[in-house]
């Protein structure tokens, strides 16, 4: 089993989606204090991990905690 490091905004990035689904990449950087730029890639991430997994389109669709 491959252990990894969870980072910092991976971890913001995942209460929030648990916390509201449906709100924007901006919505999240506002509520973590991090750029869209690293929403976008700590939500790469977590889709990557098969953490969670986007429903419907990006502009009104929503994440999906899957674990």
């Amino acid at each position: 089993m491959v252990m990894f490091k969870v980072r910092e905004p991976v971890k913001l990035v995942l209460k929030v989606i648990s916390e509201n689904p449906h709100l924007s990449k901006e919505k999240i950087a506002e509520k973590i204090g991090k750029s869209r730029a690293t929403v976008t890639r700590a939500l790469a991430k977590l889709v990557e991990n098969n953490e969670i997994k986007q429903v419907g389109s990006d502009k009104s669709g929503y994440r999906e905690i899957v674990k």
